[in-house]
């Protein structure tokens, strides 16, 4: 799985940053 690239994808808004943090775990 690649959540994490979801991460960088959107690290401008920090409630998404929140959320892609946990998709890091996806990985």
């Amino acid at each position: 799985m690649t959540c994490c690239s979801a991460r960088y994808i959107i690290t401008a808004s920090p409630f998404i940053l929140e959320i892609s943090w946990n998709l890091e775990y996806c990985v």
